[in-house]
């Protein structure tokens, strides 16, 4: 089964996270809250067929 797209998250207040996945080709898709420590994870995915990853 070939893979598509990664699923790649972090918390929302985690620049230097976000700024890498943004610029490898991650597109937000959601912010979810993390219960246990009360932060908003954001999820980016990642098409591995148009990225450097492939």
């Amino acid at each position: 089964m070939p893979i598509n797209k990664i699923l790649i998250t972090c918390y929302s207040d985690n620049e230097a996270s976000k700024k890498v996945i943004l610029n490898n080709g991650g597109v937000f898709e959601k912010a979810t809250p993390d219960k246990q420590s009360n932060k908003t994870i954001n999820r980016y995915l990642i098409s591995i067929k148009d990225s450097k990853l492939s």
